[in-house]
């Protein structure tokens, strides 16, 4: 069962994770202890994606676009630099960045 993570579980996720747990452990210990929400599409509001700013990062942010319906969907914005790894950025630069993300627009 995929549930969103509400708070750091150890050994399981952090906030804003969607992850997929055994039934019985999300309804009975993740949900009920109000850690987690039910994966849906009233739970999801926004998908953030951080792909690169490349040609093949464009295609695959309007490739994600194209197959997500009725969730906001956008892209961190400045911060990163062209071809930097997300894995060596610093938390602040990366805060800047999803404050200052913007919509992805299919036409």
């Amino acid at each position: 069962m995929k549930v969103i993570l509400l708070e750091n579980v150890k050994r399981i996720g952090s906030i804003g994770e969607v992850i997929e747990v055994k039934r019985g452990y999300a309804r009975n210990f993740l949900i009920a202890n109000k850690k987690a929400l039910y994966a849906s599409k009233e739970n999801i509001s926004e998908v953030i994606l951080a792909t690169s700013s490349t040609v093949e990062g464009d295609a695959t942010a309007m490739f994600i676009k194209d197959h997500i319906k009725d969730v906001r969907v956008s892209r961190i914005s400045y911060g990163i630099p062209i071809g930097g790894e997300l894995e060596y950025v610093d938390g602040n630069t990366i805060a800047r960045a999803i404050q200052g993300r913007v919509n992805i627009d299919v036409d």
